[in-house]
This record gives C-alpha cells, sequence and structure tokens, in this order.
C-alpha cells in the first residue's frame, strides 16, 4: 500500500503494483492478465535458478549456531 501512496507516476510503479493496475484495468481479459503475471514470474524465476546454491547457503548458515 505504501508505494501506492508515495509514487506519484505511473511509470514509476512496482511490478506488483503495475499488474494490480493492469488487472484493474483490463479485467475482463483474463487472458491478457495471465500472461502479464506469467511476464511479470519469469524473472525472478530465472534469478532463483541462477541464484539458488548462494541463497540456499544463506539460510543454512543462518540457520547454525556455532
Amino acid at each position: 500500500m505504501r508505494p501506492m501512496l508515495v509514487l506519484n507516476s505511473e511509470s514509476l510503479y512496482t511490478l506488483p503494483l503495475g499488474l494490480t493496475r493492469l488487472t484493474e484495468t483490463y479485467s475482463r481479459n483474463l487472458s491478457g492478465q495471465i500472461m502479464a503475471l506469467t511476464l511479470g514470474t519469469i524473472p525472478v524465476i530465472i534469478l532463483f535458478a541462477f541464484g539458488s546454491k548462494y541463497f540456499i547457503r544463506g539460510l543454512v548458515s543462518g540457520a547454525l549456531k556455532g
């Protein structure tokens, strides 16, 4: 909610805000919404695929006491 209150221009919206505005604008076009949500999640999946080793290493090192 905070980014929506702070950002004045739609060009500065974050990805979740942009997708929310897209689903409000095209509420009848379900295939367009699904395509936009898919395109929004692909970069996150790619980043996790390449960085999962470091991500998991960070989780494990923070969980161990010693």
